[in-house]
């Protein structure tokens, strides 16, 4: 999953530095679908596929 989304992120991306925006855009339209849920686990998030 990760190197989709930096592949997606790099050519979205409009402006130098901008990669960490992209990807949070995307996991956040996916888990507004309702196709990825996340969870913490300590002090790290987790995201995770529904099934």
């Amino acid at each position: 999953m990760t190197k989709a989304l930096d592949a997606d992120a790099k050519l979205l991306m409009s402006m130098p530095n901008e990669e960490f925006r992209v990807v949070d855009r995307r996991l956040q339209a996916l888990r507004k679908k309702g196709a990825i849920t996340w969870e913490r686990r300590g002090r790290f998030v987790v995201w995770s596929l529904n099934k």
